[in-house]
């Protein structure tokens, strides 16, 4: 592929070429030369690597991680998932777990899973999927700086439903979706399986900054009663009045299923969707390509997204929520209202 690209003079600024290569070595387990001029792709990112190794310790991971949660308040354009989030994700994780993520991005999650698993005696693995392999490049040495060995966290490069296809995660205990949240429903199917497998949890971040219109509705239908969904509203770490929505859930047990819904089949992508919902999916996705150019205004775009998303995220929520039955009920008939989920 990239000796193709060269002859016919193709460039690859963005890395996507050999991000696409690196992906099909890691698959046939053959190892791959990192050149130098795919990892300046991510020049942004590579700012954040030398701060972290001249403001922190070397192998000291608890260093590490306050050191990019410093950057993050120095330089505003990078998002992670601290304060009120990284209270949830931690409060997630239960000893032994196997972690699979889908959007490392540059390792700022793994390291808080590793301290917590840590924490909680030891064991466990994190499999992150990062889509660029520049990124996935400066989370890999971010890692290496903190002291996390491969046998805690492995970053596979590449799509997730492609990873997922490949059957490389086995048992699932806690999927976490923090890559680009119009895509979830489809990789959370195709993940799926390994979580009911071994009654995996999962937790889904960015539902509502930037927003996942789509999977919010597939956790709405009726089958989503295989899952106690809770929903958490928070600000976004430095980023405030920026409100975000996450999603966590966990199995129900088969004891407490109905004969119904114990034999339904695994949330599917493949579901109609009201126009509506599949409108704003699109908005997200612009809006984001917005952003990489300009200014976005992010409060006043999702101050509209949440009045047509509440109701179906309510929906997507379990009765031992704290909320009433008249409210769940008034929330199940607005969602009904707007088309698309039965009595």
């Amino acid at each position: 592929l990239v000796a193709d690209a060269r002859r016919s003079r193709l460039g690859d600024r963005d890395g996507s070429l050999w991000s696409s290569a690196t992906w099909a070595c890691q698959v046939a387990k053959v190892h791959l030369t990192k050149p130098c001029s795919v990892i300046r792709t991510a020049w942004k990112e590579l700012a954040l690597l030398e701060h972290v190794q001249t403001t922190s310790l070397h192998g000291h991971l608890a260093a590490v991680i306050e050191s990019i949660e410093g950057f993050a308040e120095q330089s505003r354009w990078l998002k992670i998932a601290g304060g009120a989030k990284r209270s949830i994700l931690e409060n997630s994780l239960l000893p032994g777990d196997r972690v699979v993520e889908f959007g490392g991005y540059v390792g700022y999650s793994a390291l808080l899973i590793v301290q917590r698993l840590r924490r909680l005696g030891g064991g466990g693995h994190v499999k992150s999927c990062e889509q660029s392999a520049a990124c996935a490049l400066v989370a890999q040495q971010l890692l290496s700086w903190a002291g996390v060995s491969l046998t805690e966290v492995q970053i596979l490069v590449g799509r997730a439903a492609d990873w997922a296809a490949a059957s490389v995660f086995g048992c699932i205990d806690l999927l976490i979706l923090d890559h680009r949240s119009t895509q979830y429903q489809e990789d959370f199917a195709a993940a799926e399986a390994h979580l009911q497998h071994c009654s995996g949890r999962f937790f889904a971040d960015n539902c509502l900054h930037p927003g996942a219109p789509l999977f919010i509705y597939t956790l709405a239908m009726p089958r989503r009663l295989q899952y106690h969904v809770s929903l958490h509203e928070v600000s976004e770490f430095l980023h405030a009045p920026v409100k975000d929505w996450i999603f966590v859930g966990s199995p129900v047990a088969p004891l407490l299923l109905s004969a119904d819904a114990a034999g339904r089949e695994p949330i599917q992508s493949k579901l109609f969707v009201p126009p509506e919902l599949r409108w704003w999916s699109a908005e997200v996705d612009a809006s984001c390509r917005r952003s990489q150019r300009g200014h976005v205004d992010w409060a006043r775009f999702q101050s509209v997204l949440r009045q047509v998303l509440l109701p179906w995220a309510l929906a997507a929520t379990t009765l031992d929520q704290p909320m009433s039955k008249d409210q769940k009920r008034d929330s199940l008939l607005s969602a009904q209202a707007r088309g698309g989920i039965s009595p």
